[in-house]
């Protein structure tokens, strides 16, 4: 039985076979790096969303609505640039 198991280890298709294994091992951490990546940008969103959320005011004004208020989202803005915040 060693024989039969030492001929087949000589076969082409076991090089053919170790190469698509590495290949998907590069996959693999490929993706499980690029994996990491998203968690830390999505980490990263997070708390500039938190930040941004704390800079929008909550009071109701006059019974108007957030949107249609004095401008008071304007007094806000060099806070938000100087947090390194870039407006889209």
């Amino acid at each position: 039985m060693g024989a039969i198991q030492d001929l087949l280890q000589e076969v082409p298709l076991s090089a053919v076979l170790k190469e698509r294994v590495a290949l998907a091992e590069q996959k693999l951490e490929r993706a499980t790096s690029e994996n990491a990546d998203l968690k830390q940008r999505i980490r990263e969103l997070e708390e500039e969303n938190a930040a941004l959320r704390e800079l929008i005011p909550t009071e109701e004004l006059g019974g108007l609505n957030r949107d249609t208020a004095s401008p008071s989202y304007s007094s806000n803005i060099p806070q938000l640039l100087a947090g390194g915040v870039t407006l889209a």
